[in-house]
C-alpha cells in the first residue's frame, strides 16, 4: 500500500514541476520536496521505480513526459443500472 501511495505522490508532484504554467513558487518548491521524497525514500526497498524516475527528471525535467493514466475496465460502473 505504502508504495502505491509513494507512486500517486510522484506522478503528482512531477507534472505539476514540470508544468511551464505552474508558478514560480511552485517551480522552487517542488523539485525540493522531490529530493526530501528520495531521501525518505531511501530506506525502502520497494519504491526504487519512484527514486529512479525523481532522479531521470532532476537530471533533465526538459524531456520528462508524464506516466500514462491507467484505464477504467471496460463495463458499466457499479450503480448505473436503470430501475
Amino acid at each position: 500500500m505504502k508504495h502505491t501511495v509513494y507512486a500517486r505522490i510522484v506522478e503528482w508532484l512531477l507534472p505539476l514541476a514540470a508544468n511551464p504554467q505552474a508558478s514560480s513558487e511552485a517551480h522552487a518548491i517542488v523539485p525540493n520536496r522531490l529530493v526530501d521524497l528520495k531521501s525518505s525514500l531511501a530506506g525502502d526497498t520497494s519504491p526504487q521505480a519512484e527514486a529512479a524516475r525523481i532522479d531521470e527528471f532532476l537530471a533533465n525535467p526538459e524531456k520528462f513526459t508524464p506516466a500514462k493514466p491507467i484505464e477504467a475496465p471496460p463495463g458499466m460502473p457499479i450503480g448505473d443500472e436503470d430501475f
